[in-house]
């Protein structure tokens, strides 16, 4: 759904004729990231390369929505004895200490950002490696002239007339996240997070063949 439908969808919805887009566009994006975030419908996936002998990575410029707080799973993928193997997040500078207490080279098991667009994995890749990346994309794609929400089509409705409405509710804004309206916004995304996929972070090889 384009932004600006969902725009209109919620002031219908909510009764407020004069809903200012700002507020509106503001309710959608909290709602909707919400939503992804629990649930793992709009997740995307992605490849990062790891260069023999090169601790440093750089993200490639067609991942131009990920963000290393939305990362769900990140391991190797490449054919031979560490293909799955998972590779665990950690703070920056935890490992960069790891290299400063160790100069060991093996399939990386541990990634830490600088920043967005730089990390650094330990131990230092001691072949070529590609890594499977699974993340959340933002709640809406602004890289167009007309963005859209990236979530899937099938979960926008309810998720704006429940939770968004909600959100926006000008005359009762102290209790709008205690209104029958974010209850049932609630209740929809934790029945649609228990049929999802596992959404938290890959801890091992189990499950993958």
């Amino acid at each position: 759904m384009r932004l600006a439908e969902a725009i209109s969808w919620v002031s219908q919805t909510a009764k407020i004729a004069d809903l200012d887009p700002v507020r509106a566009e503001r309710a959608i994006e909290m709602v909707c990231n919400h939503l992804l975030r629990r649930t793992g419908v709009g997740r995307k996936t992605g490849d990062i390369t790891f260069t023999q002998s090169d601790e440093t990575i750089d993200i490639p410029t067609s991942l131009t929505d990920f963000r290393p707080e939305r990362m769900r799973q990140i391991y190797i993928t490449t054919t031979g004895t560490y293909k799955w193997q998972s590779i665990a997040p950690r703070a920056f500078a935890t490992v960069t200490e790891m290299h400063i207490n160790s100069s060991s080279t093996l399939a990386p098991n541990v990634i830490g950002w600088a920043t967005p667009a730089d990390g650094i994995v330990f131990p230092t890749p001691d072949a070529a490696y590609t890594a499977k990346v699974i993340y959340d994309p933002p709640a809406i794609d602004r890289l167009e002239d007309d963005p859209v929400l990236n979530v899937p089509d099938e979960y926008v409705q309810e998720a704006l007339w429940y939770g968004a409405t909600a959100a926006v509710d000008l005359h009762n804004q102290q209790a709008g996240y205690h209104t029958e309206a974010w209850r049932r916004f609630e209740t929809y995304v934790d029945e649609i997070a228990g049929l999802s996929a596992d959404t938290g972070m890959w801890e091992g090889r189990e499950g993958m063949t």
